[in-house]
């Protein structure tokens, strides 16, 4: 479980940013236009030093789905095992973020 003072520092940075637990991992909603700061901030203030995942769900068919696609990024924490998940949703026509490679190559 991820510690408060960061969802803390986030909420003040960022404002209201859905979260939700799963399975012991602490899950949270970001508007594309804050990812790439958000990361940043994970990254740099918080020593989240692994981008362990990156992948897309396609919700076209999925029963009650507001958004398309759903962007999710797996955080690591390598020096405590921390770990942190970030949901971005887009749509169409421009169904584009940021690039996080600045942050993380790839």
């Amino acid at each position: 479980m991820l510690r408060s003072e960061i969802l803390d520092d986030l909420k003040a940075r960022f404002g209201e940013l859905p979260v939700s637990e799963f399975r012991g991992q602490t899950r949270l909603v970001v508007p594309p236009d804050q990812l790439h700061d958000v990361l940043e901030a994970l990254k740099a203030d918080h020593g989240f030093d692994m981008l362990v995942d990156v992948t897309c769900v396609d919700y076209l068919h999925y029963r009650g789905a507001r958004d398309r696609f759903g962007l999710v990024y797996q955080l690591l924490k390598t020096d405590s095992s921390e770990r942190i998940i970030l949901r971005a949703f887009v749509n169409d026509p421009d169904p584009t973020v940021p690039t996080a490679v600045d942050l993380w190559e790839g």
